[in-house]
C-alpha cells in the first residue's frame, strides 16, 4: 500500500474541515431531545395506529393525521442537518397539536367514547385513570419540547453556549 505524506496545507484543511464538521454536529445536537422525542410520539401513534386498524375503529382518522404530521417534522430534522437554524416551526407545530389532542383524550376517555378511542383496552375506571395518566405525562412532555424550541429559538440554551466557546477557540 502506498502512503503519501500529507503537506502542511493539506493537514490544515483536513483539520478545517474536522473542526467544521464538529461545528456542524453541535448545532445539530442541540435538537437531541426533541429528535428523540419525535422517534417516541412517532411509535407510540404507529401502534395506536394498528390497534385503531385492527378493530376498524373510525378514529384510526386520528394517529393518521400525527403520524403524517410526524412525517414532515421528521423531514424538518433531516434538512436541520445540512441547513442549521434554531426554529424548527413544523415541530413546534407538531407538539402543540399533540398537546391539545392528549388534552381533547383525556376529556373523552372519561366518555363512551373510551371503547372507540382505545379499543384493545378494558372500560374500567383503573383503565381510564390509566390512561389519562399516560396522556398526561404527553401533555408535560409536549409541554416541555414546546418550551425547549422556544429557549433554542432565543439562542438560550446552554448547548449554544459551548457552540459560541468552541467557535471562539477554533478561530483562534
Amino acid at each position: 500500500m502506498n502512503r503519501k505524506k500529507l503537506s502542511k496545507k493539506e493537514k490544515r484543511i483536513i483539520d478545517r474541515k474536522g473542526k467544521e464538521l464538529s461545528l456542524k454536529n453541535m448545532y445539530f445536537n442541540r435538537y437531541l431531545i426533541v429528535r428523540y422525542t419525535v422517534a417516541f410520539f412517532f411509535f407510540i401513534n404507529v401502534y395506536w395506529l394498528i390497534s385503531l386498524f385492527l378493530t376498524k375503529s373510525f378514529m384510526v382518522i386520528l394517529p393518521c393525521i400525527l403520524i403524517l404530521f410526524l412525517v414532515f417534522v421528521i423531514f424538518e430534522h433531516v434538512k436541520l442537518y445540512s441547513h442549521h437554524t434554531n426554529k424548527l416551526p413544523r415541530t413546534k407545530l407538531y407538539f402543540k397539536i399533540q398537546l391539545f389532542l392528549n388534552i381533547i383524550l383525556i376529556i373523552l376517555s372519561w366518555t363512551n367514547l373510551f371503547i372507540k378511542i382505545f379499543p384493545i383496552l378494558k372500560i374500567t375506571q383503573k383503565t381510564r385513570l390509566l390512561v389519562s395518566v399516560g396522556l398526561l405525562i404527553g401533555i408535560i412532555i409536549s409541554y416541555l419540547i414546546i418550551k425547549k424550541l422556544n429557549i433554542i429559538e432565543k439562542n438560550k440554551d446552554k448547548q449554544f453556549e459551548r457552540i459560541k466557546k468552541y467557535e471562539k477557540a477554533i478561530r483562534k
